[in-house]
């Protein structure tokens, strides 16, 4: 769903942010990541990151399962989002973010 969201040009530039950033819990679950780091709206003139602070004190728990090549997937759609000028500046600035690496978490 998130990843339908993320893409949905109908759909309103915070909506969209916001589901890109559930798709970056999906590959790195627990970092703090804010509208604003994402969006690159930082007032104080602090560097840009796309996840920040202290990564949060979480339980994971099972849920539904998702496909194996989820990472390929998210990257797939942000390296698209980036690259297409006709998407909003904060949809293109947000959709950098979705390269990061997923953490393994098979084992825990």
């Amino acid at each position: 769903m998130a990843l339908e969201i993320a893409r949905d040009r109908t759909a309103s530039v915070p909506a969209r942010v916001f589901a890109i950033r559930a798709l970056l819990w999906t590959l790195q679950p627990g970092g703090v990541i804010t509208y604003a780091d994402l969006v690159d709206e930082r007032p104080d003139g602090r560097p840009r990151v796309c996840f920040g602070g202290t990564p949060l004190h979480l339980r994971l728990t099972r849920g539904e399962p998702i496909s194996p090549d989820y990472a390929d997937v998210i990257h797939r759609a942000g390296a698209q989002a980036e690259a297409d000028l006709a998407e909003p500046e904060q949809i293109r600035i947000a959709a950098f973010c979705m390269r990061f690496r997923a953490i393994d978490l098979t084992g825990r």
